[in-house]
């Protein structure tokens, strides 16, 4: 377990402002505010920051945010306390502390408040609380990145090694193959529609595009993205947040997400900000 500092800023400080003189916006040069474009609506704050990259975000049982660090499998995890913080150059921000765990990039916690993660290995299961590995590796070796827990059944659909998306049960004892479409595509991201009948690829290849699925595994439609890479999808609310919140992490250069039905480009440089965006209620 290690605390992640708390420094005075200045290289926190020369990052975002160069990031700021990049993107040539006034509007957003204030504190936490890094996407330039939310719907009307939808608030932004910068809620904890990492000199590590970040990747997939989940809860512990107390709604602290999970962060992983991206790797293909044994990714420690930052758990940010939601219940203490400090104020660098103006904002407000949670202190981070790293824990070894056995994570790939991709989390979602399932029904009964545990964390899962794609790894190169397949799903493995995470304590919530300390993110010690408690179950799997289990089911077809994975991409490391998409996972995501249908609200209609409790499973998790999770994106192969070679775009093939699996469905594994929460207790990790029954697989099956979910869809065929993207086989052979960079898949990264995954999402499910609130209510469970629709799912959300972030597809890098074979062209920058969201890839749209029915619940059944068939393809809906492809809408076309502008630009590359997109990474993380949230639909809705996300387990252990309130009510129309939905934390994400910012990890490369320039990110574009789909939130609800926002869609914002981000640039981030130095350390990585964790941002909580709320949407309305």
């Amino acid at each position: 377990m290690r605390v992640l500092p708390t420094r005075s800023g200045r290289r926190w400080l020369t990052a975002a402002a160069a990031v700021l003189c990049a993107l040539a916006i006034p509007a957003i040069a204030s504190a936490g505010q890094s996407f330039t474009f939310l719907q009307p609506g939808f608030t932004q704050a910068i809620y904890g920051v990492s000199p590590s990259f970040m990747g997939g975000v989940a809860f512990a049982p107390d709604a602290d945010p999970w962060v992983d660090q991206c790797a293909v499998d044994g990714s420690p995890l930052t758990r940010f306390d939601g219940s203490s913080t400090y104020v660098v150059n103006g904002t407000t921000l949670h202190p981070g502390t790293v824990f070894s765990s056995s994570a790939g990039c991709g989390l979602a916690n399932g029904i009964n408040g545990n964390v899962y993660t794609n790894t190169f290995a397949g799903v493995r299961e995470l304590d919530p609380d300390t993110g010690a590995p408690i179950g799997g590796p289990f089911g077809p070796a994975g991409d490391a990145l998409g996972i995501a827990l249908d609200p209609q059944n409790g499973d998790f659909v999770y994106v192969g090694s070679n775009g093939t998306l699996y469905r594994v049960n929460e207790s990790l004892t029954v697989v099956s193959t979910f869809s065929t479409v993207t086989t052979g595509n960079f898949v990264d991201g995954v999402a499910w529609s609130p209510d469970g009948n629709f799912v959300f690829l972030s597809n890098r290849t074979p062209s920058t595009r969201l890839t749209i699925l029915d619940r059944n595994g068939n393809l809906v439609q492809h809408v076309p993205m502008a630009s590359e890479p997109f990474q993380q999808l949230a639909v809705g609310k996300l387990p252990g947040t309130g009510a129309g919140e939905v934390p994400l992490q910012v990890p490369e250069d320039r990110l574009e997400l789909f939130l609800g039905h926002a869609r914002a480009a981000v640039g981030a440089e130095g350390d990585h900000p964790l941002l909580w965006v709320r949407g309305p209620t």
